[in-house]
């Protein structure tokens, strides 16, 4: 909109300029004189503006918000798709997956976090560590420790965690509390594990969108 306005008035000023100087041409008007290269120069900066979001100092456009998605499979396909029918645009990032246990997928997103830089984080954890044989104090540890790693990798990314292990959902209250990055997303609940993610993800989506 800058970049229209000013081409728009510097097309005004440069016309009525040249205008002036030639009703006027003796004694030079000192009006025209201005306006024409007043105008002109106006113009040329926003041209600039268009061909550069980012010219005059502005903000470039807001790109699409980044989801690593550290779900079921199903999951993150379903996401896609309702965010998309939903009107959201965002960039799903990295193939990290759910069904591994917390200490494998903290090895991935050790490795992805930094490169990928999400804005949101998605996790679903622990249920493969109790399959595995892990108590459920064991299971909500390491969760608490992917979390952690997280909010460490990626500092500015929100972290939207589901587990079925106990003890994992007080956790997240800590970290929200602690941090205000990490929210708990309650898929027995709901139901259904892709209305969840959807609820909470286009909740998140709000205000960034403002």
């Amino acid at each position: 909109m800058i970049g229209v306005a000013l081409v728009a008035l510097g097309a005004v000023a440069a016309v009525s300029g040249v205008r002036l100087a030639l009703e006027r041409p003796r004694p030079i008007s000192l009006a025209g004189a201005l306006l024409a290269p007043v105008g002109l120069a106006l113009a040329l900066l926003g041209a600039g503006r268009l061909v550069f979001p980012g010219f005059l100092g502005g903000d470039a456009p807001l790109r699409a918000p980044r989801i690593l998605a550290a779900a079921d499979g199903s999951v993150r396909t379903s996401l896609r798709q309702r965010l998309a029918l939903a009107g959201h645009q965002v960039d799903f990032v990295g193939d990290a997956s759910a069904d591994v246990p917390a200490l494998e997928l903290g090895r991935r997103l050790a490795r992805d976090l930094p490169v990928l830089r999400p804005d949101l984080v998605l996790l679903d954890a622990g249920a493969a560590d109790v399959r595995a044989g892990a108590d459920a104090a064991t299971a909500a540890g390491r969760v608490a420790e992917l979390v952690d790693l997280v909010l460490d990798r990626a500092p500015r990314a929100v972290v939207l965690l589901a587990s079925p292990v106990e003890g994992v959902r007080q956790m997240a209250l800590d970290r929200a509390a602690r941090t205000g990055r990490v929210r708990f997303v309650d898929v027995a609940a709901r139901g259904r594990a892709a209305d969840a993610w959807f609820d909470a993800v286009a909740l998140w989506l709000r205000p960034v969108r403002r």
